[in-house]
């Protein structure tokens, strides 16, 4: 189970929170007034605090709170929900109605006129935070409070009904202008004049240790402020997150469901990030833990320019999907202190492939910039627009040892919508696994020569291809066995993975005895592997052993 947890969901009972405050104010009330010498402890502490409250900047925060707390709104969102959801109850409910009223709880009594001046439709209601930014409305809050994807349909739906709470308790109809899966982000309007709002701050410079404050709406608690520090910047690769634009700022000042689309600030008031999700580390009460994070602004703004202007985010398309490189893998591929992202798949047709990319390049610089990360690669694409040429710098590796350095220009396209693309990427993540090879492996189409990391192979031959179902655009040797805690095992190789790759394409076992006797114990063998599960290929290296 995924640790990271959206941080807006509907409310907790109230009931349930009013009453846990109560509790603790009663508890607390009566432990003050009890004895008289406590009393002389507490005037000696009341001094140290005196003193420490001279060292922490207490003015700031009020100051923050007193002007940018106007500006924090509560968000409901509504939505009908589809039928098959609104028919999904738990069959008890549905026996209670029948066992109790003799009847199916959505079939009206016998000669009922029907209802017309109210619809029991069922409809599924989220709750969130945002803030306003402009004086006539329009307000930043988290894609997921007011939208969610639709995987079977491969679309965006978004609520049919959004209100807005502000802190003097005026309410507003909220227009959805536009919101995106990729970033989490949404931005809505409300019809309003002469409204209190934040100012946008640059998160570039942002700092760790430093103060940050969270507003928002914590388990419907509007008008809730937490204070902490920025615990990291550039957070990405967060397993479970399906965005996949990443580079949170990381805080530790509270977040809790129904903080998601509230902003955190720093002490001059400025909005450096938007609250969008939490770490809870599982089980059944997703609340804070110390590790919450924000979109940073500087990628808000950029997202909510679009959304203004177009009601969507274009974005440049490449046509290809990457892969990051860990340390192993540079070392694998001599690629020494260079960073940046393989090629692991290329659409055919798109702007990559007709420019020359190659499954197997790895970028290591656009636009004549080097990269840091994969991560870095995909926000520089995402920066440019359709039609936009990029430079990209690429290390091929030939037939022969060694590599070549080659500059690739290519002409973008425009990006598919986020839904799209997410949805497919979750149907690729849960295909069915397949059976292990079974029969068609005589000895001598097996090798043993990579056992140091915990594998046996076979040739890949017609009877396996047809068992496994594999496309026969895949080449290389079908791994037949993996031995537990082995550097393979580790990697999440599974029998029936096909090694496609070892510093070159590989076709038979002969092929993949010779490269892999170029290795030798604490070296990093670099592999492609085709995931039977996953539908996909991926670059891995796997360190022998000392």
């Amino acid at each position: 189970m995924s640790i990271w947890k959206k941080s807006a969901r509907l409310a907790a009972p109230l009931v349930l929170v009013a009453s846990g405050l109560v509790l603790g104010l009663a508890v607390g009330g009566g432990q003050t007034a009890i004895g008289t010498e406590p009393q002389q402890t507490s005037n000696a502490a009341m001094a140290s605090d005196s003193r420490l409250a001279d060292m922490v900047p207490q003015a700031a925060f009020v100051d923050v709170a007193d002007n940018v707390g106007p500006a924090v709104v509560f968000i409901q969102a509504t939505r009908p929900r589809e039928g098959a959801a609104a028919q999904g109850q738990d069959s008890r409910f549905q026996d209670f109605f029948q066992d109790f009223f003799g009847r199916d709880p959505e079939q009206a009594p016998e000669g009922a006129e029907p209802e017309e001046d109210f619809n029991f439709q069922d409809q599924a209601q989220s709750q969130g935070s945002g803030v306003l930014i402009s004086a006539d409305g329009y307000i930043l809050t988290n894609a997921h409070v007011i939208a969610e994807l639709d995987i079977r349909d491969r679309e965006m739906d978004l609520a049919t009904a959004v209100q807005v709470t502000l802190q003097d308790d005026r309410l507003y109809d909220a227009e959805i202008v536009g919101a995106d899966l990729g970033t989490d982000i949404a931005l809505l309007k409300i019809n309003g004049r002469r409204l209190p709002f934040a100012e946008l701050g640059d998160s570039d410079a942002l700092r760790v240790g430093e103060w940050v404050m969270a507003i928002g709406a914590p388990f419907g608690l509007q008008n809730t402020v937490s204070a902490g520090i920025v615990s990291a910047i550039g957070r990405a690769n967060l397993a479970g997150m399906i965005t996949p634009y990443q580079d949170f700022v990381q805080t530790d000042a509270a977040i809790n469901p129904g903080n998601s689309g509230g902003p955190l600030v720093n002490l001059r008031g400025e909005i450096i990030g938007i609250n969008t999700a939490i770490a809870t580390g599982g089980g059944f009460n997703p609340s804070f833990n110390g590790v919450g994070f924000a979109v940073p602004v500087n990628m808000v703004r950029r997202v909510a320019d679009h959304l203004r202007d177009h009601g969507r985010v274009l974005r440049g398309y490449l046509g290809v999907s990457v892969q990051g490189l860990s340390r192993d893998d540079r070392e694998a591929f001599d690629l020494g202190r260079r960073d940046g992202a393989i090629i692991s798949t290329v659409n055919d047709g798109g702007p990559a492939d007709q420019a020359g990319i190659q499954e197997a390049d790895i970028v290591i610089g656009v636009d004549g910039e080097a990269l840091e990360n994969r991560q870095d690669f995909l926000q520089r694409i995402a920066e440019h627009g359709p039609g936009d040429e990029v430079e990209l710098e690429v290390v091929r590796f030939g037939d022969a040892d060694g590599s070549n350095q080659l500059t690739i220009t290519v002409t973008l396209s425009e990006r598919p919508p986020e839904a799209e693309v997410l949805a497919d990427q979750y149907t690729d993540n849960r295909q069915p696994a397949r059976s292990e090879p079974e029969g068609s492996d005589p000895e001598d189409f097996t090798s043993d020569s990579a056992l140091s990391l915990g594998i046996r192979v076979t040739e890949l031959t017609d009877e396996i291809r047809r068992r496994l179902e594999i496309d026969e655009a895949i080449d290389g040797v079908v791994v037949t066995d993996v031995a537990e805690a082995s550097p393979a095992a580790q990697a999440g190789i599974q029998p029936g993975d096909v090694i496609r790759r070892v510093r070159t394409n590989i076709e038979s076992v002969r092929d993949f005895d010779e490269q892999f006797a170029e290795f030798g114990p604490g070296d990093a063998v670099p592999l492609r592997v085709y995931s039977l599960r996953g539908q996909a290929s991926t670059f891995l290296a796997l360190r022998i052993p000392r």
